[in-house]
């Protein structure tokens, strides 16, 4: 038996050689090569020399010595395209008699990157060719101290290294001084370490490969790139620059399988709505999914992830996965496929299977199957590692090839009705030793489904979030959330009465980390409209799930009418090339008939948004000032193309939020000698915030509590006027309008003296503009009753641990509620808990109070007093029955049965409240109440 020691393979270009000369060029890369290797190389702008171009390689097999530089012989540098460079080494291994090509190969990517790839051939030696298992590579070290000057005069002064937040380190950032350019360096792959050794050599480690058929072995490439390294740091790592980042997220979209996306991917994920309630095998239950994809299609989603359980084919009972759902996976054919019993690509599929495709096909959707990769698959039982659900290796070949058929073959049955896959439940087996190989196995399954089936999408999950950029260079997107999206797992991280808009914070916060942690390119990150549907039931089971005994329909109503708004909104704006939905109004019957027509009107306006701006949105970036969501915050993102597109700005938690935007890099904005108008889209559409700003200027607003701004800015002229005629008003035709009981300050051109009119109503609040000459400044206030998302009651503190709120309900709001209770009767269910749902039940009135930090449900003592008399403080969850701390949101007084008494309004109730020592109160909130606009001017 062979022992097995490490040693080390140093392998470095030698010197005595003809010189020998090579350049490459590629857009705006050009690189040189000698007799050491690579020698100089420009990126756009910015040059760099190279001194000891080198490598190494490290294997535990004791047969083979060290290397030294006297091993290799200078490489023979020959060029495969005018864009790559193939440098081949031979190197010797004298006391085993045995010999090694290796092939470092340079490809100049003309978008601006250089890769350098690293490549073993067989090993000869005097027995013949080596066996790879005897070479078992352990670390890679594609530069090995190669030293990178800047304009061949400044020598790097240090390596800033980055980790996402979730571990795998991403990049490593070369520094030249005060310079403000950097050089990094990235290796596609989540398994790499770049460092700067002592003498100011760029190292990047990598582990690990696969032999190839020739029985030869491939490395990972390394990826450089140049970066501006100036202006705003990164909001997760103040040691990089935002301008970083922003250069990494680009490099790695330019090596995407499926190349830059011309439009959104729109996905409903049908298990957020608990869909393995339904059987197919049923009539009834293909008559509720019908429903699902006639709602999707009339939503404008184009793909369902469709997961059913079907009993023809496969029971629950015989799940074998970790989590009880084999018995749905690949439309219910899952099991059948892992006992054996049939094949995707040799055996037909049968007729009710097929005919999921053809029911969504019907509707005008597409269908995508759920899978897990790695099961404990029958036919490949002599490759299992341990035991559980995931136990069979897809890193050998045999497997790996089986497992890709199966997924062509299934697609191919099911035909064009089929769009896709999900993948989760991991890709390993648990065993480390293996982790590598199994990695390069799924990357390249996916990559060649990728180019089989063009279009394809991919819903990833369980590791995507964990194993960083490179993992996800297929199609379509990495895990929502990062993580399991169950309302009972990640809690109430954010506090508030309609879970929509808890989930919708998350969102906003993880992919805030994806975009600047993670460097994920904008086509991968993905969205969460929505929240799904919790799984438990009330009485602590999980129905329909594994060995569950019970299977029942549980918690099928669930749309959350008031909260989804912003929650699309926060889609488009972190992640608006993978609009995810989760639960959808269509399982329930009367949630399916009566959701209104200005709701389907409002998701199908922004899902075309997407589609028509997806150019601007591929380059959504978070704000670097704007990128802490919490409550009391705002935070906000830019999609800007060629120095237009749109700001996205939220505010979390129920107060008003003011914000100052920088017009600058910043913004996504580079013309320094620009200026800009600003436009709302959302939610007076046409309001001119500000016009004709210049680069370094500032723009302020308000963002209201609970909602999105939507900003379009436009090139202007560097001058005012301009054909701006009105600023700080919307208007509709000739008309102005606003929101009910607000009052703007407008800027109107007019000539100096003249009168200004507004909507017919002559104004006598005009004032000098400071925009200059044939400008006038004036105040207008649109009539009716101020209305808002977040409705303050005033609040006031009256004595230790407690609180004085004067509750005032308005005519006005007993008229929405009246009408919202008319035009969206649903019959709500005390059977079915509806009432115990906050986000359910949209007509009724309760005064919410809302806290910046979770008090502690179990401990907390909390009281109410209406006019003096007890009223019952009702405690929020994001949950119907499940009382768990970690999903508490608050207490609210159900004034409901006030407001349709009859009773005079306005009304106003005084309201004592004790909340003891509880910290972060942040005051009480009429919910339920949504603004309304109108063209009414009461005073200007």
């Amino acid at each position: 038996m062979v022992s097995r020691t490490q040693v080390l393979l140093l392998l470095v270009a030698g010197a005595a050689a003809d010189a020998q000369v090579v350049h490459i060029v590629n857009g705006t890369v050009r690189a040189t090569f000698g007799s050491t290797g690579l020698v100089s190389v420009a990126l756009g702008d910015e040059a760099f020399g190279v001194a000891g171009d080198a490598w190494s390689v490290s294997t535990n097999a004791s047969t083979i010595p060290v290397f030294t530089q006297d091993n290799c012989s200078a490489p023979v540098i020959t060029s495969a395209s005018a864009a790559t460079a193939v440098l081949v080494y031979r190197c010797a291994l004298d006391a085993a008699q045995a010999a090694v090509d290796v092939t470092a190969t340079y490809h100049a990517k003309g978008e601006g990157y250089l890769v350098k790839r690293l490549a073993l051939g067989r090993f000869r030696w005097q027995q013949g060719f080596m066996p790879y298992a005897v070479l078992d590579v352990t670390t890679v070290d594609s530069f090995a101290g190669a030293v990178f000057t800047y304009e061949s005069v400044h020598p790097p002064s240090a390596m800033v290294t980055h980790s996402c937040v979730y571990g795998t380190q991403v990049a490593g950032f070369v520094r030249y001084g005060t310079a403000t350019t950097s050089l990094y360096f990235s290796l596609m792959a989540p398994y790499g370490a770049h460092a700067l050794t002592s003498g100011g050599g760029v190292s990047v480690l990598h582990k690990g490969t696969v032999p190839d058929a020739a029985g030869g072995a491939a490395f990972d490439g390394v990826v450089l790139g140049a970066a501006a390294a100036d202006g705003y740091t990164s909001p997760t790592n103040p040691l990089i620059y935002d301008s970083e980042v922003r250069a990494v997220r680009e490099c790695i979209a330019s090596f995407l399988l499926d190349g830059r996306k011309p439009a959104p991917t729109i996905v409903h994920v049908a298990w957020d709505e608990n869909d393995y309630q339904t059987d197919w095998a049923s009539p009834s239950g293909q008559v509720e999914y019908g429903r699902i994809f006639a709602m999707a299609k009339a939503l404008g989603i184009e793909h369902v992830l469709t997961e059913p359980r079907n009993t023809n084919h496969a029971s629950r009972f015989n799940s074998t996965d970790g989590w009880g759902f084999e018995a749905e996976l690949w439309f219910g054919m899952g099991e059948k496929l892992r006992e054996g019993t049939w094949d995707a690509a040799a055996d037909p599929l049968p007729a009710d299977v097929r005919a999921v495709g053809l029911h969504a096909a019907a509707a005008g959707v597409k269908v995508m199957a759920y899978v897990y990769p790695a099961m404990c698959w029958a036919k490949w039982k002599a490759y299992k590692y341990g035991s559980g659900g995931n136990c069979v290796d897809i890193s050998e070949p045999s497997v790996a090839q089986w497992l890709q058929d199966q997924l062509v073959g299934f697609m191919r049955q099911m035909g064009p009705s089929m769009s896709g896959f999900a993948w989760d439940h991991g890709i390993g087996t648990g065993t480390p030793r293996l982790d590598y190989r199994q990695y390069r196995a799924w990357m390249d399954i996916r990559a060649n489904l990728t180019a089989e089936f063009p279009g394809i999408v991919m819903d990833n999950r369980q590791v995507a979030h964990i194993r960083g950029p490179w993992y996800v260079l297929a199609p379509s997107y990495s895990e929502p959330l990062a993580g399991d999206e169950n309302p009972e797992t990640y809690g109430a991280s954010y506090l508030d009465f309609h879970t929509d808009r808890v989930a919708c914070a998350y969102l906003r916060k993880v992919n805030v980390n994806y975009m600047t942690s993670m460097m994920l390119p904008h086509e991968r990150v993905p969205g969460f409209v929505g929240h799904q549907t919790e799984r438990t039931a009330d009485n602590g089971i999980a129905p329909c799930e594994g060995m569950v005994k019970d299977c029942y329909d549980s918690n099928v109503r669930d749309f959350d009418l008031l909260g989804y708004r912003v929650s699309l909104l926060s889609t488009i704006a972190t992640a608006g090339l993978n609009i995810v939905w989760t639960m959808i109004p269509a399982r329930d019957v009367p949630e399916f008939e009566l959701f209104p027509a200005e709701d389907r009107a409002f998701i199908t306006r922004w899902h075309d948004f997407a589609r028509a701006h997806a150019d601007a949105l591929r380059y959504t970036h978070p704000i670097p000032y704007l990128a802490d969501v919490a409550i009391g915050n705002a935070d906000g993102t830019h999609a800007i193309k060629g120095d237009e597109g749109f700001l996205f700005l939220f505010a979390t938690g129920y107060a008003d939020v003011p914000v100052s935007l920088r017009v600058d890099a910043s913004l996504g904005l580079a013309n320094t000698s620009g200026a800009w108008t600003f436009t709302e889209v959302y939610p007076l559409e046409g309001r001119v915030v500000a016009s004709a700003v210049p680069y370094g200027a500032t723009v302020t607003l308000t963002v209201p509590g609970n909602e999105a701004v939507v900003l379009a800015a436009t090139i202007a002229p560097a001058h005012v006027p301009n054909s701006t005629r009105t600023i700080g008003l919307a208007q509709r035709g000739a008309a102005a309008r606003g929101r009910t009981g607000h009052t703007y300050t407008a800027h109107v051109r007019t000539a100096p003296g003249t009168e200004v009119i507004i909507n017919g109503v002559r104004c006598d609040s005009v004032r000098p503009s400071p925009l200059g000459n044939g400008w006038a400044e004036l105040d207008v206030r649109f009539a009716g009753g101020r209305m808002a998302t977040s409705m303050p009651a005033v609040t006031r503190a009256s004595g230790a641990g407690w609180v004085n709120v004067t509750a005032t309900i308005t005519a006005e709001m007993r008229a929405q509620l009246s009408r919202r209770a008319e035009e969206y009767p649903v019959p709500w269910s005390s059977g079915t808990r509806d009432f115990d749902a906050p986000w359910l039940v949209p007509s009724r009135l309760p005064l919410f109070l809302h806290f910046s930090r979770q008090p502690d449900y179990n401990t907390a003592s909390v009281a109410a007093y209406v006019n003096g008399a007890p009223a019952e403080l009702i405690p929020t969850f994001t949950s119907r029955g499940l009382r768990r701390p970690q999903l508490f949101t608050g207490w609210y007084v159900d004034f409901t049965g006030v407001v349709f008494s009859g009773a005079q309004l306005p009304l106003a109730l005084d309201v004592d409240i004790r909340i003891g020592g509880l910290a972060g109160f942040v005051g009480a909130f009429w919910e339920n109440i949504v603004a309304e606009e109108t063209e009414h001017v009461a005073k200007c």
